[in-house]
């Protein structure tokens, strides 16, 4: 498509002529310059005061044209003549790091709660590590010695009056066997004289409805079993059918646990055909957390009671943990460490020595070692009070995030302890050395000696010693801290209990 523009015609005068052109052409005017429907070709000539310069020479013929200068590539010009690049700060590259390893240690953990390794079968080798360490784990419980020393009670291992060739074929001792259901620990203990039936059940990782809690038909059928038991005792010819079962679940129970069952008789609407049994499942400590109901022909349970621990995740036995698979979190440390984090003379002669020495292996790995590194560098740490030196690995960490002149004072207990962590502290070299107090003795007792000596407030603090004195520790942190220090804890919230 074409358009034509209108244009506008300036009158041709001496005055109005431009001063840019040497000469120009005037276009086709009706009755402005002359003759009517005539191109006049006109050519007007500058008047100067002085005389014109002389035109300026021609270029020669094999010269190319000047092009003209463009804005834009001024623009570009006075870009590339800006100022330097100024140079780029690490502290972005070192917080991605440092999220990287906290969002690694977190997602392993997250996964163990969320989707667990599968646990070893029923009968496998590794199941049998497993079954004997809760066995070992069984039989230190308070309540199985103190009934097993009890001559009023007499015990006995469930199932254990059933066939081998027979076990298969129920569902408690065939596929919910093992360590991973049912099968690791169940220790029956009955009296004689009242009646009441006591059953000490551990509950494995592989019977969850949901990650961690105990599916509902599964605590249903230990109820169901474990009062049958109480009721069948009273019969004479020690058999009965269930009639009805019912259970008001008041809290989850969770897996990998120790639980007690306790079932006792009662006399009250008894029949040759009936027995009413009240009872409960609780956890160790005796706390109540369920109720229910079982009508059985030949029995009739009329209250189940539970109690289950108020733990989110409870941590099972580092072997038992080993056993089912979960040394793929060790294989992922090592990844990280060797992917990430340098290797480190004097760090790995530490781990070395503390591993020969006999020290327990609950150092901080070395991926948590350099999350502290960060840590102290992130917060310009110069003085560092740490609760538990163990072996001096911690403390080595500390030592090389801090200055020169800086100072870490290490609280630990026991002497032979002390006299490891010195001699690793003296390995790792003088600029570790000068940086590094252990502190013999109780760390309460400590505290108060750095109370008498007026100690400084401190930049950071670390506590990984007893979990039963953690509140104290940190209040004293909070008292001896200023604005921006840092205190931290370690296996708060994780812990075993037997």
């Amino acid at each position: 498509m074409i358009t034509r523009l209108p244009i506008r015609l300036l009158p041709v005068s001496a005055t109005s002529r431009l001063a840019s052109h040497s000469s120009w052409r005037c276009l086709k005017v009706s009755g402005l310059l002359g003759t009517p429907s005539q191109v006049l070709r006109c050519q007007y000539q500058r008047n100067y005061s002085t005389s014109p310069s002389p035109p300026p020479p021609s270029p020669p013929a094999d010269t190319e044209p000047s092009k003209p200068v463009d804005l834009r590539s001024q623009f570009v010009s006075q870009q590339q003549t800006s100022q330097p690049k100024q140079k780029r700060s690490l502290r972005p590259f070192i917080y991605a790091t440092l999220f990287l390893l906290l969002g690694l240690t977190a997602g392993q953990y997250t996964r163990l709660i969320v989707a667990p390794p599968p646990l070893p079968e029923a009968g496998s080798p590794e199941d049998k590590v497993m079954v004997e360490f809760l066995q070992r784990q069984g039989e230190k419980l308070p309540i199985v010695q103190s009934l097993s020393t009890d001559p009023a009670w007499e015990s006995y291992d469930a199932y254990s009056s059933i066939p081998e060739e027979s076990r298969s074929a129920r569902l408690t001792s065939g596929p919910l066997a093992g360590a991973r259901a049912l099968g690791a620990f169940q220790r029956v203990f009955y009296n004689k004289e009242s009646g009441e039936v006591v059953t000490v059940i551990w509950f494995g990782g592989a019977i969850s409805g949901w990650p961690g809690v105990v599916h509902g038909g599964v605590t249903s059928t230990v109820l169901d079993e474990a009062l049958g038991r109480c009721a069948v005792k009273t019969f004479p010819a020690k058999t009965g059918v269930t009639a009805n079962l019912e259970i008001n679940f008041l809290k989850p129970v969770v897996t990998n646990a120790f639980y007690v069952v306790r079932a006792v008789p009662q006399a009250e609407g008894e029949t040759d055909t009936k027995r009413w049994v009240n009872g409960r499942l609780e956890m160790l400590d005796g706390r109540v957390y369920k109720n229910g109901m079982n009508v059985r022909k030949n029995w009739q349970f009329i209250s189940a009671l539970a109690s289950f621990s108020a733990r989110l995740w409870p941590k099972l036995p580092v072997k038992s943990l080993l056993a089912a698979g979960l040394s793929k979190i060790k294989a992922v440390d090592e990844y990280i460490t060797s992917a990430l984090l340098p290797q480190d003379d004097a760090l790995n002669s530490t781990l070395k020595a503390n591993a020969t020495s006999g020290l327990p292996a609950i150092d901080v790995s070395p991926p948590l070692g350099k999350i502290l590194y960060l840590l102290a560098k992130l917060n310009n740490a110069k003085r560092i009070l740490e609760f538990g030196t163990l072996g001096g690995y911690s403390a080595i960490w500390f030592a090389k995030a801090i200055p020169s002149g800086g100072k870490v004072i290490t609280c630990e207990l026991e002497p032979r302890i002390a006299e490891i962590s010195q001699s690793n502290i003296d390995n790792a070299g003088l600029v570790v050395m000068d940086k590094i107090e252990i502190r013999l003795g109780p760390a309460l007792e400590t505290l108060g000696q750095l109370d008498k000596e007026g100690v400084e407030d401190f930049d950071m603090v670390f506590i990984d010693a007893d979990k039963e004195n953690n509140s104290t520790y940190f209040r004293w942190a909070l008292e001896h801290s200023h604005a921006g220090t840092l205190v931290t804890c370690r296996l708060t919230v994780i812990y075993n209990p037997y």
